[in-house]
C-alpha cells in the first residue's frame, strides 16, 4: 500500500519540528531502520525546515510514525497527535501537492521540488525505493513540471529567504548601511544573500564551518568570509543576522550574544530560519535583541497565498485529474500479467494448429479442407475452457460470472 505520513508547519510547532528534523548524515541509517521492519518494502524520507515526511510502500502508517518517533526519542502519541496520514490515492495527491509547492508555507516556492528530488535520489542511492515509489515519483516530478509550465503558481515566488529579507528591511529600511552577517553557506543562505543584494545591502559577511564555501558565496557579491570559529569577532558589528545551517545544535547562545551587545550598545536583529534552530530561544530574553524564527514569518507569508489563490486553484484541479489518471494507470497494471498469459496461451494454440495444417498440406490434403480443420480446431480449443467455466457457473448459480463473460465478449444476452 502506498503511504505518506509526517508533520509540517501547519500541524506542529517549531519546537517539535526541530526534534523530528533529520540531517542528511542520518538519512541512510534511518532508511535502513525503516527497511528492517518486515512490512516496509520501500521508503523515502523528506526533511526540510517546514516538514518531515515518510513516503513508503508498507502496510501500516502508524508503524511508520512509531519508527520515526523512536528514532527521534519522542513518545509515539506526541507525534501522532500532530501528524497526518495518507494512503493510496490520497497519498499520490498529497505528494503531488508537496512537489508543486501547494502544501508549502510559501505557496509555489520552488525549493521544495529540489529537496524532494534530493530525498528520492538519496533513497535510491541506498536501495530504499523500488518499482512502486520509483514510478510514483517519476510521475510526480513530471506533473510538477507541467503545473509550473501551465499555471502561474510559481511565477515570481515569494520564498522564506525573500520574506526574511523583507522582514529585516521593515526594521532597517536602509539595508545599504546595515552590517549583515550570514551564518551558513547553503542554498537558503545563498538565496538570502541574493535578495539582500537586490534590496541594496552592501556590507555582508558570510560565516561557515567550511571557509572555502563561505568565500565562494561571499565572492559573488563582493562580501567577506570568515570561519565559524571566528563568529564572536563579528557579532558586535552585526546589525542583522540571518542564520540557516544544518547544525543539530544551536550555533548562537545567550552568552555570546550578551557579550556582543555589551560591545555594540545598540539593538541587533536575528532572523533564524533554520530547523533545528541555530539560536537558543533564551536569546530573545535579552534587551535590544529582536529574535525571529521561521514560524514568525508566517503572517507575512499569508499575503502571498491570497495573491496566488487563482493559480493555486488551477493547480489543484490539475492535481486531482493527474492523481486519478495515475491511479487508473496503476489499476491497469494488475491485468498486464493476465493479458500476457492469455496471449501466450492463444499463440501456442495457433502455432500448434498451424503446424498441423502445414503437415496436412505437405501430404496433399486439399487446402480448403486443411484451413477449415485448422479454423474449427482453433475455435474449439479457444472456446472450450470458457465454455466449461460458464457451465460450472450456471450450475452453481454464479450469475455475476456469466454477466462478466457477456460483457467481456460483448454478447447479446437473448
Amino acid at each position: 500500500m502506498l503511504l505518506a505520513c509526517g508533520i509540517n508547519h501547519n500541524t506542529a510547532d517549531l519546537a517539535l519540528r526541530e526534534r523530528v528534523a533529520i540531517s542528511h548524515e542520518r538519512l541512510p541509517v534511518l532508511l535502513a531502520e525503516f527497511l528492517a521492519y518486515p512490512h516496509v518494502s520501500e521508503v523515502a524520507l523528506l526533511s526540510t525546515c517546514n516538514r518531515t515526511e515518510i513516503y513508503a510502500e508498507a502496510e501500516n502508517a502508524e508503524q511508520l510514525l512509531a519508527i520515526l518517533a523512536e528514532a527521534c526519542h519522542l513518545e509515539v502519541d506526541a507525534l501522532k497527535d500532530v501528524s497526518y496520514q495518507y494512503a493510496e490515492q490520497d497519498m499520490v495527491r498529497h505528494v503531488m501537492r508537496v512537489a508543486c509547492g501547494l502544501d508549502s508555507m510559501v505557496v509555489g516556492e520552488p525549493e521544495i521540488l529540489g529537496q524532494l528530488k534530493s530525498a528520492v535520489a538519496i533513497a535510491d542511492e541506498h536501495a530504499a525505493i523500488g518499482p512502486e515509489l520509483s514510478r510514483l515519483f517519476q510521475q510526480v516530478f513530471n506533473v510538477a513540471k507541467r503545473i509550473r509550465t501551465h499555471t502561474e503558481v510559481g511565477v515570481c515566488p515569494v520564498s522564506v529567504a525573500s520574506t526574511a529579507v523583507s522582514f529585516a528591511k521593515d526594521i532597517f529600511p536602509e539595508l545599504s548601511t546595515a552590517n549583515v552577517l550570514l551564518i551558513g553557506a547553503g542554498d537558503t543562505v545563498a538565496l538570502t544573500a541574493k535578495h539582500l543584494v537586490k534590496q541594496g545591502a552592501k556590507k555582508i559577511v558570510v560565516a561557515s564551518r567550511k571557509l572555502a564555501k563561505a568565500e565562494q558565496l561571499a565572492h559573488q557579491f563582493s562580501g567577506n568570509a570568515i570561519a565559524l570559529n571566528r563568529l564572536s569577532d563579528c557579532l558586535p558589528n552585526a546589525d542583522i543576522i540571518f542564520t540557516a545551517t544544518a547544525s543539530t545544535l544551536p550555533i548562537l547562545g545567550k552568552g555570546a550574544v550578551e557579550t556582543a551587545l555589551k560591545k555594540r550598545n545598540k539593538p541587533i536583529v536575528i532572523i533564524d530560519i533554520a530547523v533545528p534552530r541555530d539560536v537558543e530561544p533564551e536569546v530573545a530574553e535579552l534587551d535590544q535583541v529582536h529574535l525571529y524564527s521561521i514560524d514568525d514569518l508566517k503572517n507575512a507569508i499569508q499575503s502571498n497565498l491570497q495573491d496566488r489563490q487563482h493559480a493555486a486553484q488551477k493547480a489543484e484541479e490539475m492535481i486531482v485529474h493527474e492523481t486519478q489518471h495515475y491511479m487508473n494507470w496503476l489499476r491497469s497494471l494488475i491485468s498486464v500479467g493476465t493479458i500476457r498469459a492469455l496471449r501466450n496461451w492463444a499463440d501456442n494454440l495457433r502455432e500448434e494448429e498451424l503446424l498441423k495444417a502445414q503437415r496436412s498440406l505437405a501430404l496433399g490434403v486439399d487446402p480448403k479442407v486443411a484451413l477449415t480443420r485448422m479454423a474449427n480446431a482453433l475455435s474449439n480449443k479457444l472456446l472450450h475452457p470458457p465454455s466449461v467455466k460458464l457451465r460450472e457457473a450456471s450450475y452453481n448459480g454464479r450469475e455475476e460470472f456469466i454477466a462478466h463473460i457477456q460483457e467481456l465478449f460483448d454478447l447479446d444476452q437473448e
